[in-house]
């Protein structure tokens, strides 16, 4: 197992939190809040720049 769990990133921590020790209990709980935390700064940021996303896009799609 890796010991420096804080220099890895979350995509990288999520398959490996089965902290139980037995490859047939699996913490959901955990798995869906690292999930979330992965997610979300995302979504957060596509909801502030949305404009700006979706401005790109329409100039990409305009012939001329």
């Amino acid at each position: 197992m890796v010991d420096n769990y804080h220099l890895l990133s979350i995509t990288v921590i999520l398959p490996i939190l089965n902290t139980t020790g037995s490859q047939f209990i699996i913490l959901w709980e955990l798995v869906m809040a690292g999930c979330v935390a992965a997610t979300l700064p995302i979504i957060l940021a596509f909801l502030r720049f949305q404009d700006k996303f979706m401005s790109r896009i329409a100039i990409g799609t305009v012939k001329e």
